[in-house]
């Protein structure tokens, strides 16, 4: 079976790049020839996200690496729930990625012994990667890169003490300012505070949101946790696909969530939302919430929820409760407001004005853009 190791034939590439003008200061030229390599991407099956072999990040990389040194950079999706069975499978066909990457020791051990892995020369490494080289000294990690005495491996540390194992938060810095918050909340007893503040503002009805926790346990409880984190605690209970109940973390970190589930900031039917497609139904369906029919027809006017509708998945369940949000709409626009409107407000009419006179008394005048 044709061998291949991450960095090993990283290494002899990076090697072939090298024209040394001094023994300290490398200097780096593209290839004569064409070279092609493939690395592997975990696609976690996401719902909506782009193409994980074919997205805004794999062109700027074939851009300013490939290009620039005479690459070709090819990537081959990884199923992140069966990783690997897909691995076998590319073995099997002799189409191994370049590099192969894994976060699980025993994995990478299993793929030495079934002979996906070459052996390569440390040294050869350190002169081409001095500063990865470093940092894995820095983190005694050179251990980890024998198996059997030869060396497969290189090792990296994944940066636990500074991340809450997230991706991305978007911030409503608009919703924020309506409750007197002129920062981002830093501190769980502010978050709370500003969720509260929203919802007794009206702002929303749920603006914690809410998700189930689906296939990772319950204990996403890296903010909860005393750093630096004691080893033993680590070994014990550190692992996020094992609830760790009896954990102190774990158990602030439910504490808080019961508090905001009973507060009424957690959508109560958390545990049904599990898919991004279940969370795009539940971003659909703030429709139900808005009260007033020009509002709404304003809202349809733009097609507003159709371009929602149609980033949907297809099926049954979906279609049912498209019908039903239709019907609703449609029942809604029939509706006559009592408030009055006076002004002039164009679609699309940047600066245009609206002036509003409700019932009690209630005013307000604003622009629209």
């Amino acid at each position: 079976m044709k061998k291949f190791l991450a960095l090993a034939l990283a290494a002899i590439m990076l090697l072939g790049m090298m024209s040394f003008a001094s023994a300290e200061t490398p200097a780096w030229e593209p290839f004569a020839e064409n070279v092609s390599i493939t690395i592997p991407v975990y696609d976690r099956g996401q719902a909506g996200v782009p193409n994980v072999e074919d997205n805004y990040w794999t062109k700027w990389i074939q851009e300013n690496f490939g290009d620039k040194y005479n690459i070709t950079v090819n990537y081959v999706a990884i199923p992140r729930s069966d990783v690997m069975t897909k691995y076998s499978m590319l073995a099997a066909a002799q189409d191994l990625p370049t590099v192969l990457m894994e976060y699980d020791y025993p994995k990478v051990a299993q793929w030495a012994a079934d002979g996906y892995l070459a052996e390569f020369n440390m040294d050869d490494f350190a002169a081409v990667a001095p500063t990865y080289y470093n940092r894995m000294v820095e983190n005694n990690q050179l251990a980890f890169t024998k198996l059997n005495g030869e060396t497969y491996l290189v090792a990296a540390l994944r940066p636990y003490y500074d991340t809450t194992y997230t991706f991305q938060t978007f911030v409503r810095m608009d919703w924020l300012k309506q409750i007197g918050y002129d920062h981002v909340p830093v501190t769980t007893s502010e978050f709370n505070d500003a969720m509260q503040k929203i919802k007794d503002a009206g702002i929303a009805k749920y603006p914690a949101g809410g998700t189930m926790i689906t296939g990772v346990g319950s204990d996403q409880n890296y903010a909860w946790r005393t750093w630096p984190l004691d080893e033993k605690e680590w070994a014990m209970y550190g692992d996020y696909n094992i609830p760790s109940l009896g954990w102190e973390p774990n158990y602030r970190l439910l504490k808080n969530e019961n508090d905001k589930y009973n507060r009424g900031l957690l959508n109560p039917e958390y545990y049904l939302i599990g898919t991004e497609d279940d969370k795009k139904l539940v971003r659909l369906m703030w429709a139900y919430d808005i009260y007033f029919a020009w509002t709404l027809r304003r809202i349809q006017e733009h097609g507003y929820l159709e371009k929602l509708i149609r980033c949907l998945p297809k099926g049954e369940k979906v279609e049912r409760g498209v019908r039903r949000l239709r019907e609703y709409v449609q029942d809604k626009l029939k509706e006559k407001d009592d408030a009055g409107f006076a002004g002039s407000w164009e679609c699309g009419n940047v600066g245009g004005e609206i002036r509003y006179g409700g019932e009690n008394g209630i005013q307000f005048r604003g622009k629209y853009h």
